[in-house]
């Protein structure tokens, strides 16, 4: 039998060398859920029938012979915002409190048709709209390193979930930081693929007769307990898909391991103009020293001087979420909160063109560099609070969008794909993650260098608590 927390990869071999079955694997995880998550709150719609169904199907398969793809009968939760067949999606937002989708959103059907077994659905903020994870219809979320702290948004309960053993991994989605600020905040790693790579058809179900909310800049992505997990599920995931004829088709592709002497790396603790926690440059400074001494080529380099402007990059991406949201009919709702009236046609335009220019400048900084590292957050999990409530960092007090979307914004405008990978702890006893950043439609090139890191650091480390 796998170990408590052992990664999908290590589970697919056991399956694959009659070590395990897949009806002891699902066993195990309710088991799991059953003790932890009533402190947890991580998982929110448990299919416990269904998935013991599927695993004894999945098993017959194997004893005869088939397959149905490389995720062959093993266990994953997804957002409880990606819409499941017959399986309560609410996005947190009451009048969905019901809902049961005829379909499945993109990224389950193909996981299903890689085999994967749908366990359940992991809590979110309302509407996705916070860096902290508590709702009206279900609750709030905690993080499994220490229960008074968040475990972040707006994928929270998808990253308690899998950092506590809940979960193999999880399917999230990314705007502002949804996947990268749950996966520092508890641990994991987390990867945000370019924008464009994978389908969101069937997530965050459009109002009616509404056009869908988001046209750029969100995009699913995994959560898992290693690097090449998220290589894995991002080939499962990744793909063109007729419903969204803008999804790219090509296939993500695999980058065999990379020697260090041959990487060269770039790294800003004070990215975005906005210095992080003491805890945190030490971490950073801490990895860069790590990987000098395994042998790469680590420079301090911020993106401003290859004419990156973050600043430009939070105003063009505040305008382009509130001229789609407001399309969409969502008008009280803007992910970056800071544009307060409808957005123009012209304004629109303008912060597309903006973006395009941006998107240029830090492009240019992989001429040279394989990757870029900066901090996630300027803190780890914050205890939890009130949306909107600032939020102490080394004596100073942090607005709270400062606190929770400083680093992660400016990069998702970019579309460029990002690994959020734990490094360290600070003085609490809490992970430090980093976004290791890399260029567009580079996602396998990264993964490697994300694996890098990964061997340098020593990899995921579970929660004390949560370690029987």
């Amino acid at each position: 039998m796998p170990t408590l927390f052992a990664t999908v990869s290590d589970v697919v071999t056991d399956l694959d060398r009659r070590q395990a079955s897949s009806a002891e694997i699902v066993e195990m995880l309710l088991a799991r859920i059953a003790t932890h998550n009533p402190a947890l709150n991580a998982v929110v719609t448990l299919d416990a029938e269904g998935a013991r169904r599927a695993a004894r199907a999945a098993d017959a398969a194997r004893a005869n012979g088939a397959s149905t793809g490389p995720l062959h009968g093993v266990p994953l939760t997804v957002k409880d915002a990606f819409c499941t067949a017959g399986l309560r999606t609410t996005c947190a937002y009451p009048p969905l409190r019901d809902y049961l989708p005829l379909h499945d959103a993109a990224v389950v059907s193909r996981l299903k048709a890689a085999g994967a077994i749908l366990l359940g659905k992991t809590n979110v903020p309302w509407l996705l709209d916070d860096a902290q994870t508590d709702n009206p219809i279900f609750g709030r979320t905690n993080n499994p390193w220490d229960l008074q702290r968040t475990p972040g948004g707006s994928s929270g309960g998808g990253a308690a979930a899998v950092a506590a053993g809940l979960s193999l991994a999880d399917i999230g989605s990314d705007y502002g930081g949804s996947v990268r600020i749950p996966a520092h905040f508890c641990g994991v790693y987390g990867l945000r693929p370019t924008e464009g790579r994978v389908s969101l058809t069937g997530h965050l179900p459009p109002l009616e007769r509404q056009p869908p909310a988001i046209r750029h800049i969100s995009t699913p992505g995994p959560l898992a307990r290693s690097v090449a997990d998220l290589g894995l599920l991002l080939r499962v995931i990744a793909g063109p898909d007729r419903r969204a004829p803008s999804i790219a088709p090509a296939p993500v592709g695999t980058h065999g391991p990379m020697a260090a002497p041959q990487v060269r790396l770039a790294y800003a603790p004070t990215f975005a103009g906005l210095a992080p926690s003491a805890a945190t440059c030490a971490a950073i400074e801490r990895l860069a020293s790590d990987l000098a001494a395994a042998g790469c080529q680590v420079d301090a380099h911020d993106p401003a001087h290859d004419g990156f402007d973050a600043a430009a990059a939070r105003e063009a991406i505040s305008v382009i979420s509130q001229a789609e949201w407001d399309a969409a009919g969502w008008p009280e709702l803007d992910p970056t909160a800071s544009v307060a009236e409808s957005t123009s046609l012209r304004a629109y335009a303008a912060a597309l063109a903006e973006r395009d220019r941006l998107i240029t400048a830090f492009q240019r900084m992989f001429d040279r560099y394989a990757a870029f590292i900066c901090p996630v957050t300027p803190t780890s999990a914050f205890a939890h609070r009130p949306k909107g409530t600032p939020i102490p960092c080394d004596g100073r007090l942090l607005t709270y969008r400062q606190a929770t979307a400083s680093y992660t914004i400016p990069l998702s405008l970019l579309g460029v794909p990002v690994v959020t990978a734990p490094v360290g702890w600070d003085d609490d006893g809490l992970p430090i993650g980093v976004q290791i950043v890399g260029p567009r439609w580079g996602d396998a090139h990264l993964l490697a260098v994300a694996a890098l890191v990964e061997q340098v650091t020593g990899g995921f480390r579970p929660p004390p608590d949560r370690e029987r």
